[in-house]
């Protein structure tokens, strides 16, 4: 299965529109129960120069439909800082920027 920007994925093709399914590894268990995922910044902004309509997160053996967030949704995001800067594996290179999202 291939991988794009860390996560496992699958393209999924249909008359007038593209989904992607996601397979979540880790996902938080919030406090009141909410499942919190990360998304990085590559793969949302590779989704949207894509055309895509809808991600499908397979989470265990639950399958969840989540549009692809706009531009404006992730500057949302970034202006309420739900959004963490993990360092890069690579010497030199820039931290990977990763959205929260709640399932």
């Amino acid at each position: 299965m291939p991988k794009i920007w860390g996560i496992y994925f699958e393209i999924i093709f249909s008359d007038d529109f593209q989904i992607w399914k996601l397979f979540i590894n880790s996902p938080f268990m919030e406090a009141d129960g909410r499942y919190r995922i990360g998304i990085g910044i590559k793969l949302l902004r590779e989704a949207i120069d894509r055309n895509v309509n809808q991600f499908i997160l397979v989470v265990g053996q639950k399958e969840i439909t989540m549009g692809v967030p706009s531009e404006e949704e992730i500057k949302k995001k970034e202006k309420e800082k739900e959004f963490e800067d993990i360092p890069s594996m690579f010497k030199g290179s820039s931290p990977m920027r990763i959205y929260f999202f709640y399932i």
